[in-house]
């Protein structure tokens, strides 16, 4: 886990981010890397990590308030392994997408444990 996949979610170089939920080893990247600015106010990119479906709701209910049209966020779920029945996953943010406004636009990996979806708020005539 570097900072290279700021690079890959498509984000500029010094936006001002905020982690929710964010795993240790996150943590201790986040605060090694000069990409992103975790450090002031008033973030316009957000990187929530959520451990199942009820959480990514709960999580996305609380964060929906924050959103504005220009802001990024990313949700991290941890990748199924092949004999665990994870109920997070890529398909979820679709089925959920009317509930809570958002829908998915891009998917990059943030390692080999966590997956990373960028979500956009829905605009009228879009994702339907």
């Amino acid at each position: 886990m570097d900072q290279s996949v700021y690079k890959k979610m498509r984000l500029k170089e010094h936006i001002v981010g905020k982690y929710i939920n964010a795993p240790k080893d996150y943590i201790n990247m986040a605060h090694q890397q000069t990409y992103i600015n975790f450090e002031e106010e008033n973030p316009i990119f957000y990187h929530v990590f959520v451990y199942s479906v009820h959480d990514y709701i709960e999580q996305m209910e609380k964060i929906i308030k924050l959103l504005k049209p220009e802001t990024k966020l990313w949700i991290s779920y941890q990748k199924k392994k092949k004999y665990e029945d994870q109920d997070m996953n890529r398909d979820k943010t679709f089925e959920f997408k009317d509930r809570l406004n958002l829908i998915p636009y891009a998917n990059v990996s943030l390692d080999d444990t966590w997956s990373c979806i960028g979500l956009k708020l829905i605009n009228e005539g879009e994702g339907t």
